[in-house]
């Protein structure tokens, strides 16, 4: 018969066969005319007067469409019959019938989206052993967060189109605020875990477009958000899944249901020059992304299988470059860097171990006759070690 959602995502439930009534909050079918949300399903949401009075309950959840016929639309009332479980810490149905009862039962779903605070007053473990808020009692749901959220982390906005945001500000690291010290270490990873939450796109593929996340833009038209930069009012169907592999393991994301519902300000503008402090040398540092004059031809599929005739002269498997057009193509990129950065002294990371003078694999001596090739000879030398 016919039973609440919250009793759907209740203890016990997994592998029972239930029947849902409610509304389309979150139109993720594979298929369809949005190619930027598709997680394989929908997510339903109860009509406020039919929410059960258990704080400890969502009142939505994701179906997982399977085999099953039915087009929805954000906005339908829909029925579906399937069973639940428990895939990967997140609650869902896997439909076995789809009828949609009502079309458009719904105008705006938005006066469905549930208020969420951070920071939440417990946290939970994410599957990669990190804290996270507790909001349990929201999986599956259309939410708001009104207040303002701060971009905090961006590790994975290429690869995943997910970044970190956090409440009251950005995070600062530990030691920078604290003194060292075991327990307060681990306070500050659950505080820190308290307000921060993932925003993601509606996709649980690699490398997809940029503008698939909400509120971005193209890389070639404008720049995305930076960090610091701030969003209030993050809207989008609170789920609980990984991005699509395990470096990006299963926590608590936020996906826009519409584009345009999020925008950022930008809160953190960058300085066209550093202050000016005195002195009179410029000192920098740059990671110069595995710049090796050893070319790597060959390419092992683990190291495991490593061999050795593209090795470096200390033995190891060249990390650069896999053909002469790449490398030229990196040291093009690297040098135009260099030259307009326009500093005194520079550190270089990630560069090929070797500084036998006139040797051919000796990449910095390479790199700074590029440098003179085009600043003129003199310009710059390189301290051998």
């Amino acid at each position: 018969g016919m039973i609440p959602l919250a009793t759907a995502q209740g203890a016990g439930a997994a592998g029972q066969q239930v029947t849902v009534d409610a509304i389309v909050v979150g139109d993720f079918q594979n298929g369809d005319a949005d190619a930027k949300r598709n997680l394989s399903g929908f997510y339903l949401q109860e009509e406020r007067v039919d929410q059960d009075s258990d704080p400890a309950t969502s009142e939505g959840l994701f179906v997982f469409q399977g085999s099953a016929a039915g087009n929805v639309n954000v906005g339908d009332r829909v029925r579906v019959t399937g069973t639940i479980s428990e895939y990967f810490g997140m609650t869902q149905l896997t439909a076995q019938t789809i009828e949609v009862v009502q079309p458009n039962s719904v105008a705006d779903v938005s006066t469905l989206a549930v208020d969420i605070s951070l920071p939440t007053a417990t946290t939970t473990v994410s599957q990669n052993g990190v804290a996270q808020p507790d909001l349990e009692r929201y999986e599956g749901m259309l939410v708001r967060l009104p207040q303002t959220m701060t971009v905090s982390e961006q590790f994975n906005l290429d690869r995943f189109n997910e970044i970190k945001l956090t409440a009251g500000g950005r995070p600062e690291t530990f030691t920078n605020e604290f003194a060292p010290g075991q327990q307060a270490y681990a306070d500050y990873l659950k505080s820190v875990g308290a307000r921060t939450i993932t925003y993601d796109d509606g996709l649980n593929v690699q490398n997809a477009a940029i503008e698939n996340l909400d509120g971005f833009n193209p890389y070639n038209t404008a720049s995305a958000p930076r960090m610091g930069d701030t969003i209030a009012g993050l809207t989008g169907i609170l789920d609980y899944q990984f991005a699509g592999a395990s470096a990006s393991g299963s926590t608590w994301r936020v996906r826009s249901v519409q584009d345009g519902a999020n925008t950022f300000t930008d809160a953190n503008p960058r300085q066209a020059t550093p202050d000016d402090v005195g002195g009179r040398l410029k000192v920098a540092s740059l990671n110069v992304l595995n710049y090796f004059k050893t070319i790597d031809t060959i390419q092992e599929a683990s190291t495991a299988a490593d061999n050795p005739a593209d090795n470096t002269a200390i033995g190891q498997d060249p990390r650069g470059a896999d053909t002469d057009a790449e490398f030229a193509r990196q040291t093009q990129k690297l040098v135009t860097t260099l030259l307009t950065m326009n500093v005194d002294v520079l550190g270089l990371t990630e560069i090929e171990n070797q500084f036998g003078v006139g040797r051919a694999d000796n990449a910095i001596e390479y790199l700074v006759a590029q440098l003179n090739a085009r600043a003129g000879a003199g310009t710059y030398a390189y301290v051998n070690p």
